[in-house]
């Protein structure tokens, strides 16, 4: 079936609207990312066993993360 005009616009005003919200729901995030070359900000995480590491108390040391699943 071929759509008409009419849906045709109606698809992309939804698309532009989706669009807009993902921009407005994903921009405050990227705005608050540090520039390159800036430290990290701190925070916090519990490892497998409850225990609490923060990256401030890693400071001056190479830090990695390695985030996996087993779903």
């Amino acid at each position: 079936m071929k759509r008409s005009e009419k849906e045709w616009k109606r698809a992309l005003l939804a698309a532009a609207l989706a669009l807009a919200v993902l921009i407005a729901w994903i921009g405050p995030a990227l705005a608050d990312r540090p520039e390159e070359g800036e430290p990290a900000p701190n925070f916090s995480l519990k490892d497998i066993y409850g225990t609490t590491h923060s990256l401030s108390s890693y400071y001056g040391r190479i830090v990695v993360l390695a985030f996996f699943s087993d779903t």
